[in-house]
């Protein structure tokens, strides 16, 4: 009896498990993606006395498969923390890679207007207060650097230490 209920118990767990495959997304193995543009890209940062730590990290799903490369970063300003993050990218793929840092902006912030300054959007919402920097960056070879760069200070306050 106690070898019948071991089989059923063994049966039961495969077939519980053979039926969730089939609601699972397929997992996607995913490389940490490496450039020497990002190499160079941590090396400048860590020149840059506000960032405290650039180093290169997997790339998102929702832009894995658009990016070549991905270095995120850390710091502080006088008047309040930064972090951020800049992406390699081709240039067949370059608006999708915009898009989601737009997109990321507007969905860990809220309330946030927006103005373009030449190469770059900025998103901010002084009340919180949070200034949002995405740019984009054309390369010689046509690729591009995208950049997002969420700064805790008002829109004035990031001009003025920019200025």
């Amino acid at each position: 009896m106690k070898k019948l209920l071991k089989v059923l118990l063994v049966v039961t767990l495969f077939l519980g498990l053979a039926g969730c495959e089939g609601d699972n997304p397929p997992v996607i193995k995913k490389e940490l993606k490496s450039t020497e543009l990002g190499d160079r890209l941590i090396e400048e940062y860590g020149k840059v006395a506000e960032i405290t730590s650039a180093k290169r990290d997997y790339l998102p799903d929702e832009i894995y498969e658009y990016g070549l490369d991905y270095i995120v970063f850390k710091g502080a300003y006088a008047n309040g923390a930064t972090s951020g993050f800049a992406v390699i990218v081709g240039k067949d793929n370059m608006s999708k890679v915009y898009d989601y840092a737009v997109n990321l902006a507007h969905s860990k912030y809220k309330d946030l207007q927006g103005s373009e300054y030449g190469i770059s959007t900025v998103l901010y919402n002084d009340s919180i207060p949070m200034t949002v920097s995405i740019s984009k960056i054309e390369l010689d070879n046509g690729d591009y650097i995208i950049t997002y760069e969420a700064i805790e200070m008002t829109l004035d306050d990031c001009i003025k230490y920019a200025g």
